[in-house]
């Protein structure tokens, strides 16, 4: 897909020039899942569809690397966590959480290692009360 091609996409779906009806609906889906394809990632909400289309099409059609807030509100959600959840794990404020997956803010040392394991899946086997050694994991 051209990048002329991305941007109209884009501007139809903002301006909501699809109708609500099912066929409307089905055509504003196809749309995304298509734009997913070409970006080779996935939107969580309309908030990191925003996000992710506006730095693809303002870097000329160049993916860039997630920042550190996006990433951690990714596997927030992946997890099922609330941010109160996980303001209350990181011993900070939930406005704090906000700050960080708005990019406003960097992330804390203790949010980096949080981020850490949880793209790892360290966190899952944390949770589940499993303690995977480094042993376990290539043995």
């Amino acid at each position: 897909m051209e990048l002329g091609e991305i941007r109209r996409h884009y501007r139809d779906i903002l301006e909501r020039k699809y109708p609500n009806t099912a066929d409307g609906v089905f055509m504003r889906l196809n749309i995304i899942r298509a734009l997913e394809g070409e970006l080779k990632t996935e939107f969580i909400d309309t908030e990191d569809f925003c996000s992710k289309m506006d730095a693809y099409i303002s870097s000329g059609g160049k993916r860039q690397r997630l920042s550190d807030g996006i990433r951690l509100k990714r596997a927030r959600k992946k997890y099922g966590w609330a941010q109160e959840r996980l303001a209350d794990y990181l011993k900070c404020d939930r406005r704090t959480i906000i700050r960080w997956e708005k990019n406003f803010d960097r992330i804390s040392k203790a949010a980096k290692i949080w981020l850490e394991k949880a793209e790892s899946g360290e966190l899952e086997n944390e949770l589940s009360g499993k303690n995977v050694t480094s042993d376990e994991k290539t043995g």
